[in-house]
């Protein structure tokens, strides 16, 4: 019988594992007590059990600070760069500009007194 006894209180306290934080402190705890599966001795122990481990019965309520769940916080969220613009175009035969707003580094072309000269736009 004794056996018994303590098969049915580790199924309780396994059970209990998936429950929330407020099954976990008053219903199993009394039911198991009331039905005379085991002693205040024994519900003493399973408490110690369950603090030893960390409560991981509290940690399972997900409805709020009594759950002791970390809250995760919100991840910075990448931000795109302002596309950098220039309106000169360099060229092998010098810069050349203002011009249009274009992205930097783009190909452009200037016309030089050595025909148009294609580049990249800059500053």
């Amino acid at each position: 019988m004794k056996t018994v006894r303590i098969m049915i209180a580790i199924a309780a306290v396994t059970t209990s594992v998936a429950a929330t934080n407020a099954h976990a402190e008053g219903f199993l705890a009394g039911l198991g007590r009331d039905l005379g599966l085991y002693d205040e001795n024994t519900r003493q122990a399973l408490d110690g059990i369950h603090t030893a481990l960390n409560k991981p019965l509290d940690q399972l309520n997900p409805f709020g600070n009594g759950g002791n769940v970390p809250v995760p916080s919100p991840s910075p969220t990448w931000q795109p760069q302002m596309q950098q613009m220039g309106n000169f175009c360099m060229t092998q035969a010098g810069r050349f500009g203002p011009g249009p707003m274009n992205p930097l580094g783009s190909p452009c072309q200037a016309f030089t007194q050595w025909g148009v000269q294609t580049g990249w736009v800059s500053r």
